[in-house]
């Protein structure tokens, strides 16, 4: 009797571990690919969308894209594949009235121009409903420009930004319209900035709420150079701020962001290296740049050196919350080797191997103080499974961070575990303070839905997720045959 008591004890505890979260699924689905960019929208009530980017193979130089729709259940109400027309691009996918909307373009020989055209895709109507947004003079195909689209945090406007193919000694010229959530122009507008244009143009592209426009630009394409300049159009006035860390720093990692207020907020790391050399550049300090949120002034320029240099890592997010802006990275790597499998390495096929260190989380007030610079530990490799498993998935509530990532179960669940042929990957829970960057130890998921863990047929897919509300976000798992769709609570 003692012993079974001892049993049911432990395993209450087993099963409590990670008690403040919930976990709900649907059923497993099967993959349309492996190699894969997704993209979730809608907030899952009553519907959301998945869309999934396969990356061009064979002779095409087109992604192909399946669209899903699924209840708010995680049930499955549809599956699509939409393949662009033949020697169209693909400029973005935007969320509106309820529907997902794939923008692409293409040259048109009768028309002499870049052709712009939306395709609307919802519950009731799956074929697609085309709409030509309008045509760019080009004189030949050769000189046919890009364009690009960003959408607004609110969901109710469209940015389209063009980029027309410009001499040799010119300065680059952009073209923005903003379209209402109708497709209606608000406004459009022609610039030419101060700068040279080359082909690699580098721009990332941010509209408000307010209807502003940010560019952010790399001025410099050179290996051993990383300058920038925000650039900033509000249907009225065109402003332009260079972004400088400060003298002898380099920019070597940066994301971007609007905040709730509409001021553009960016940030990253910056190094005093003076070339930037890959694999070898000592990352140095935080940075953190913000524009007001009709583009005109700059409301902080800050730099701030680390304790101690790091090497480099991956920025993968950043958040502004209760006066802070949060800087989220991860020390990455991918390897290759010919195949351990002789019949594949006859081919000439590799094994890929894909490592996850440590998450480095940074904090500075918005006053340009530093907060805090905190850190996950985490060590993690995985192989052939196109880095699904090292990503990690950042959400904000109350006065806590709470990261969740993959980690080999062996290392939480001791002599627990049965023989198995592998070592699974559970879900691991880190929370770190606000106010401090305090870290709690870390939380095995235990009760993850199956999803992740010792007998699990899936891992989480992290870098995929869509926030719902501050306590509820869309999540996925995956194996290379299979997917499910999901959902975690934190009470």
């Amino acid at each position: 009797m003692r012993y079974i008591f001892f049993v049911f004890a432990l395993l209450s505890q087993f099963f409590a571990l990670g008690q403040d979260t919930k976990f709900n699924w649907g059923i497993a689905l099967p993959k349309t690919g492996n190699d894969q960019k997704i993209t979730i929208f809608g907030g899952g009530n009553p519907i959301y969308f998945v869309v999934t980017q396969n990356k061009p193979t064979g002779n095409s130089f087109t992604p192909t894209f399946f669209l899903e729709a699924f209840k708010a259940n995680h049930d499955r109400i549809f599956v699509k594949e939409i393949t662009p027309l033949p020697q169209f691009d693909v400029a973005g996918v935007a969320f509106l009235k309820g529907k997902v909307v794939l923008f692409t373009y293409g040259f048109d020989k009768e028309q002499s121009g870049d052709i712009l055209i939306a395709t609307s895709y919802d519950t009731d109507n799956q074929g697609g409903m085309k709409e030509e947004l309008g045509l760019w003079p080009v004189d030949r195909m050769v000189n046919r420009g890009r364009f690009k689209i960003t959408q607004s945090p609110n969901f109710e406007n469209v940015l389209v930004a063009y980029e027309p193919t410009c001499r040799r000694g010119e300065n680059e010229q952009i073209q923005l319209v903003l379209y209402n959530k109708h497709l209606t122009v608000h406004w459009q507008t022609t610039q030419t900035l101060p700068y040279e244009w080359k082909r690699g143009v580098n721009n990332d592209y941010l509209l408000n709420n307010q209807g502003t426009a940010f560019v952010v630009k790399r001025t410099v394409l050179k290996r051993e150079d990383n300058n920038y300049s925000v650039i900033s159009y509000d249907g009225k006035t065109l402003s332009h701020h260079p972004l400088q860390p400060g003298a002898g720093k380099n920019v070597v990692a940066i994301n971007h962001i609007v905040s709730d207020d509409g001021s553009l907020v960016t940030a990253g790391y910056y190094t005093e290296d003076e070339k930037i050399r890959f694999g070898r550049t000592n990352y140095e300090g935080n940075f953190l740049f913000m524009v007001s949120a009709d583009g005109t002034k700059v409301t902080g320029n800050y730099a701030l050196p680390f304790d101690k240099k790091r090497k480099e890592q991956q920025l993968k997010y950043i958040y502004v919350v209760d006066g802070k802006c949060i800087i989220m990275g991860q020390y990455e790597s991918v390897s290759s080797s010919l195949s351990a499998d002789k019949n594949k390495a006859v081919k000439g096929e590799h094994d890929y191997r894909y490592f996850s260190g440590d998450i480095c989380i940074d904090a500075i007030d918005l006053s340009g103080k530093k907060s805090f610079n905190s850190v996950v530990r985490r060590n993690l490799d995985s192989k052939n499974d196109y880095g699904i498993s090292n990503g990690f998935f950042p959400a904000v509530k109350g006065e806590n961070i709470y990261i969740i990532f993959n980690d080999e179960t062996s290392r939480y669940d001791g002599k627990r575990i049965s023989i198995t042929f592998y070592d699974p990957l559970l879900p691991i829970l880190a929370t770190v303070k606000l106010t401090d960057g305090s870290v709690a130890p870390l939380t095995p998921l235990y009760n993850s839905g199956g999803v992740g863990g010792k007998n699990a047929e899936m891992r989480m897919r992290l870098e995929v997720f869509q926030k719902i509300d501050a306590a509820h976000y869309l999540l996925r798992g995956e194996n290379n045959q299979l997917f499910k769709m999901g959902s975690i609570r934190f009470d």
